[in-house]
């Protein structure tokens, strides 16, 4: 089960690189799709909304809409990483409950 909880944190930090990656992409060469997911300029960011805002993005596939190749990719590998994440984080909590007294 330590080998489970150190393969999540590995996932959670590349998760951070994939999402700067994307972020970066979306920034340099849709910045109207960035300023509509990333509103920076707003002072009092809802982290709630952008998770949300990003999530639609992700899963509705809005990015096949900007016709770019390498953000489409990223976008698809983001999405699946994302589920397989969430699988083995339930997995992780079901192991830890099952095996307590």
């Amino acid at each position: 089960m330590p080998d489970l909880f150190k393969t999540l944190g590995i996932m959670v930090l590349i998760w951070f690189i994939l999402c700067g990656l994307f972020f970066w992409r979306l920034y340099k060469n849709h910045p109207d799709t960035f300023e509509d997911l990333w509103p920076f300029r707003i002072k009092r960011i809802d982290s709630f909304k952008l998770s949300i805002a990003f999530a639609r993005f992700l899963f509705q596939r809005e990015h096949k809409s900007l016709e770019d190749k390498r953000l489409s990719v990223l976008s698809d590998i983001m999405a699946v990483f994302i589920v397989i994440y969430v699988i083995l984080f339930i997995a992780y909590g079901y192991l830890i409950t099952a095996e307590a007294p």
